[in-house]
C-alpha cells in the first residue's frame, strides 16, 4: 500500500513538473542555433550578387529566363525586375558545423546555380544553372562572412564563387568556382 501510494505521489509530482514546464539540463540535446537572418537568408527577397573586385553583378545572358545548362555570367548591375540578376537564398539547413546552407535560385527562371555532376569538382569549374535539387546534387553554398562580404562557398567542393581570370572580368565573364582567397574577386555582397 506504502509503495502503491508512493508510486502515485511520484507520478503526480513528475505531471506537475513537466507541466509548468520544468526541465532537467542533463540529458537535453544540445540545440542548433536558429536560422540565420541578416541579409541573403530571407528566401522571399531577392538579391543581387555583387562582386567587390569588379564591380559587377552575377546574371544569366540577356534579360529574358536563362536555359537549362546556360552560363551564369556578370555584367553592368540592373537591380530591377527587367533583367535576371535578382537571386533568392533558400536556406536548406546546416553543415556538421553548423554554418548555414543556402541553394541559389534565379528569380526570373526559378533556376539553381550549378555546377556539373553531383560531387566535389576542381578549381575552374564553370557554374551554370540548372533545376533545382536535393542535398544529393551540388547546389548548396554556405556564405562565409569576410571583411566587407561573402564568399559564396560551394558545400561539396569548398571551392569559392569567382569570376573567369584574376580580378580582371569584365562584362559576360564567366563565373566559375575557385580556391578561396581575399585577393581575387571572391568577395560577393547582396544588395
Amino acid at each position: 500500500m506504502f509503495m502503491r501510494r508512493l508510486a502515485t505521489v511520484l507520478t503526480g509530482t513528475l505531471i506537475t513538473i513537466s507541466a509548468i514546464g520544468v526541465t532537467s539540463t542533463a540529458s537535453a540535446a544540445p540545440s542548433k542555433p536558429a536560422p540565420p537572418t541578416g541579409p541573403g537568408t530571407d528566401a522571399l527577397v531577392a538579391y543581387l550578387l555583387y562582386n567587390d573586385t569588379t564591380g559587377k553583378c552575377a546574371d544569366v545572358p540577356g534579360f529574358g529566363a536563362g536555359r537549362v545548362d546556360g552560363p551564369i555570367n556578370q555584367y553592368t548591375c540592373d537591380g530591377t525586375a527587367n533583367d535576371n540578376q535578382l537571386w533568392y537564398f533558400h536556406f536548406i539547413g546546416y553543415t556538421p558545423n553548423w554554418e548555414p546552407l543556402y541553394q541559389i535560385q534565379n528569380a526570373k527562371d526559378g533556376l539553381c546555380v550549378d555546377v556539373p555532376n553531383f560531387g566535389a569538382v576542381p578549381a575552374t569549374t564553370k557554374v551554370s544553372e540548372y533545376y533545382c535539387r536535393g542535398a544529393e546534387d551540388n547546389q548548396f553554398y554556405r556564405l562565409s562572412w569576410r571583411y566587407d562580404g561573402y564568399w559564396i562557398v560551394n558545400d561539396k567542393s569548398g571551392l569559392c564563387l569567382d569570376v573567369d581570370g584574376f580580378a580582371t572580368g569584365g562584362n559576360d565573364a564567366r563565373l566559375t568556382l575557385y580556391y578561396c582567397s581575399d585577393y581575387d574577386d571572391h568577395i560577393w555582397q547582396l544588395l
